[in-house]
């Protein structure tokens, strides 16, 4: 699974930074994600416990045989990304205890210490994120809820030529196909949506997931679950169960 992950279309275009993962050791899957993010950056392979990786090197010759190698053939996706949130979690080392389903999650999983988002709200970040190209590269409408033209080539547009069935959920009225946002995915419930940012619905969304999945993982070998999170996003509502984030 990935959480808030993308990559670049264009070598050329991924900022020359070197890149600091922490990897559970002798977990072949996320070796495989390092792998990919090396070639992308063209850093050397970089597997191990809190492994650190110095400066870029040159991208290897053949990626595709480095993942083929690496990379399980009926391995699933699942990409999870949440508006606004911000980076200084606990496991990331704040000292309040705010993130325990991430926390767990990060103990398990290759963790990215560095990440840029493509833009500074929603509308011109989320969508570039799916397409691989920076906003200036992506056929727009130039508008604040930006509408995104069907010339671009969105990631579930290319899993679903890879054999990948298709589907995602999303509980805000901006994530409609209308704006471009859906290209390419086959199953999409927005049933968790509400018309205001004034009540908490990712428990919807994350239940929307898990049923998608259950109806239509298997229709096609392997899946592409796209779900996006929105309650950090303002207003900001109280969750009783969790530790006070101010």
């Amino acid at each position: 699974m990935l959480l808030s992950v993308a990559g670049c279309s264009h070598p050329t275009a991924v900022p020359a930074v070197p890149v600091r993962t922490v990897v559970p050791a002798g977990d072949a899957a996320a070796e495989a994600v390092v792998a990919l993010t090396d070639a992308a950056v063209g850093n050397p392979t970089n597997a191990g416990a809190d492994a650190s990786v110095g400066a870029p090197t040159g991208a290897p010759t053949d990626v595709h045989a480095r993942l083929a190698a690496l990379v399980p053939a009926d391995m699933n996706l699942v990409l999870i990304t949440v508006d606004t949130l911000r980076w200084d979690l606990h496991f990331a080392g704040n000292p309040r205890e705010m993130s325990p389903s991430l926390d767990r999650l990060a103990a398990q999983s290759v963790v990215f210490e560095r990440g840029y988002s493509l833009s500074s709200y929603t509308g011109r970040s989320v969508g570039p994120l799916m397409i691989g190209r920076y906003p200036s590269e992506c056929p727009n409408d130039h508008m604040h809820f930006t509408a995104y033209a069907d010339e671009n080539v969105f990631l579930a547009e290319r899993l679903n030529d890879a054999g990948f069935v298709t589907m995602g959920t999303a509980s805000h009225r901006y994530f409609r196909r209308a704006v471009g946002l859906l290209q390419g995915i086959t199953h999409w419930d927005a049933s968790g949506s509400h018309s205001t940012d004034t009540v908490a619905t990712d428990d919807r969304v994350a239940s929307n997931a898990i049923r998608l999945i259950e109806r239509h993982g298997h229709e096609r070998g392997r899946y592409f679950l796209w779900a996006h999170m929105v309650d950090p996003h303002a207003d900001y509502l109280p969750h009783p169960e969790l530790a006070d984030f101010g």
